[in-house]
């Protein structure tokens, strides 16, 4: 299965590697790409994600690492869309 990120999710790794990286851009480097290599397992195991709990849709599943949640849609292909900081309340959004 293709693993596609899309724009919003992009946008949310580059906002999160900014704020990481005005203080150490070494370390923003490595959260990056922890957080895009945790994806990589999907291209085999779609489902290995949980559902997120503030949706309960068997198709929306999301991937923790660290402090971030990473959303991604199961269809036809994966589809990453949201990098979150895991303390957030989607719940209200």
């Amino acid at each position: 299965m293709k693993v596609r990120w899309t724009r919003p999710a992009l946008d949310d790794l580059l906002s999160i590697f900014r704020y990481v990286a005005r203080d150490n851009p070494d370390a923003a480097f490595r959260l990056r790409d922890r957080l895009r290599e945790a994806t990589a397992l999907l291209v085999d195991h779609p489902r290995m994600g949980r559902v997120v709990p503030e949706i309960g849709d068997e198709s929306v599943r999301e991937i923790v690492r660290g402090n971030y949640r990473i959303q991604y849609r199961v269809a036809e292909e994966v589809h990453v869309v949201a990098v979150v900081e895991g303390h957030r309340d989607l719940s209200v959004e």
